[in-house]
């Protein structure tokens, strides 16, 4: 069982917060997971493989007032706005809500730097010029009013929730407009095309498949060792007939408790690598024709045969072409994405109030995550 604790982040009850941020947020981020469009991009702020590199240059740790949790580009990010985020986090990383022992920094952590990341987005949005879609966040709202008809909660604090509610929704769609143009890149040419096939050669190769047979002879995985050891000697009885001329399907039809046991044992064609390990060590000794000896794994104890193999296969670069190129798009499109965000953090001036070190460097420097979009950031 995963030891658990009961740390939960500053303010979790949906009932605190008497501005409602508490509420909105509960209700966006039910919303978004039950009704969500897309997964919202992931907000497009995908930056798993960031983590680990050199912190931002632009960023600085000062004393600041005890309600600021920074600045980016003189933007005050609100000690509320970073609470909120870390409600959100724990929500989207932890189904029950509850943060795993030891995972408290790095929760907040992550959540301090999506609210940063999403800031810097909406500023270079402004920049940029990029305006919502009117029509699509008018529809996303009314999906809200729709989902909460009749909730008790949601009458009483509509008026007060809307407005954040649709700035929300207007900032989600910017962003998701600028991941749309940063991530348009120019088309590839031939020669790029081959290379990125080239260097993926294992993406367009079907792997080797082998066709297999088994005997199991079943074990309950708490069954008491005289049951194993029994398994195991009648296992043994049935090697030395087929080392003697049995029919190994004859066999499996009237002994094996697998579901194949109908089939005489026939699994079908397995690719390489679907096999648990165990599995695999055993029929990488075998040669199409021969059985194994027995083995004992988790739900008994087992004989295979190697009935016949189907060699690994590449599909040519003509058939898979079109396939190449959508991989090409998409890899040189998130490089794109990525190279923005970390020159957004690196060239931006950040001040984190100092008091949250700690916490802003639990989970490695640099724009680590960003898997949401930083509530209330604007």
């Amino acid at each position: 069982m995963r030891e658990t604790n009961n740390h939960q982040p500053e303010d979790a009850g949906p009932g605190k917060g008497g501005s409602g941020t508490a509420v909105l947020s509960t209700m966006i981020d039910t919303f978004r997971r039950c009704c969500s469009r897309g997964t919202l991009l992931a907000l497009s702020l995908a930056l798993s493989a960031a983590g680990g590199r050199p912190a931002a240059a632009a960023t600085t740790f000062r004393a600041l007032d005890n309600s600021v949790y920074a600045t980016v580009a003189g933007k005050v990010l609100s000690f509320a706005e970073y609470r909120s985020a870390v409600r959100v986090t724990v929500r989207r990383e932890f189904y029950h809500g509850t943060i795993p022992k030891g995972r408290l920094e790095s929760v907040r952590s992550t959540a301090g730097k999506d609210l940063i990341t999403s800031t810097l987005m909406l500023q270079e949005v402004r920049r940029r010029g990029v305006t919502p879609d009117v029509h699509r966040v008018q529809e996303a709202a009314d999906k809200y009013e729709q989902h909460y008809r009749g909730n008790k909660e949601w009458e009483k604090k509509r008026a007060q929730i809307m407005p954040r509610l649709l700035r929300y929704l207007r900032d989600r769609d910017v962003i998701h407009k600028l991941a749309q143009q940063v991530r348009h890149v120019p088309p590839p040419s031939e020669a790029q095309l081959r290379a990125y096939y080239e260097r993926h050669l294992n993406e367009f190769t079907e792997p080797e498949q082998y066709r297999i047979s088994v005997i199991l002879l079943g074990v309950d995985p708490g069954a008491p060792a005289k049951a194993w050891d029994a398994a195991r000697s009648k296992a043994m009885g049935i090697f030395k007939r087929l080392q003697a001329g049995a029919d190994f399907g004859k066999i499996a039809r009237l002994r094996s408790t697998d579901s194949s046991a109908a089939r005489g044992g026939d699994m079908g064609y397995v690719h390489k690598g679907m096999l648990a390990l165990p599995i695999q060590k055993v029929i990488d000794k075998l040669k199409p024709g021969q059985f194994s000896e027995p083995v004992t794994l988790l739900r008994g104890v087992a004989l295979f045969r190697l009935n016949g193999v189907h060699a690994a296969k590449r599909e040519d670069f003509k058939t898979v072409r079109a396939r190449v190129r959508a991989l090409w798009l998409r890899e040189r499109g998130e490089r794109a994405w990525k190279a923005l965000i970390e020159r957004l953090w690196r060239t931006t001036k950040i001040v984190v109030n100092k008091k949250y070190t700690p916490s802003f460097l639990a989970g490695g420097t640099g724009p680590v995550t960003g898997k949401a979009f930083g509530q209330g950031a604007r």
